[in-house]
């Protein structure tokens, strides 16, 4: 199961990482909004724009962040450095 990552709209100055939403529908920036893929589509899904991550992964590196009206959302930060 993979969480499917938006390279292309991922900014270095961006808090958090761009995720896809289901069904190739859009993009998010928290989990509970994002897709859940079982399989990801080389040249698709990969490397430049996008990139596959394994939930697991996601999930040991994900934390809660306070959005909108207070409410919690799962996100993965960007820890990227900005050159």
């Amino acid at each position: 199961m993979y969480y499917i990552l938006s390279l292309k709209h991922s900014n270095a100055k961006d808090k958090f990482l761009t995720l896809w939403r289901d069904r190739n529908s859009g993009y998010c920036y928290s989990i509970d909004q994002a897709g859940v893929y079982p399989e990801y589509k080389e040249g698709y899904h990969t490397p430049p724009d996008s990139l596959p991550i394994p939930t697991s992964d996601a999930a040991a590196v994900m934390r809660e962040e306070t959005g909108y009206f207070d409410t919690i959302k799962l996100v993965i930060p960007n820890t990227r450095p900005v050159l």
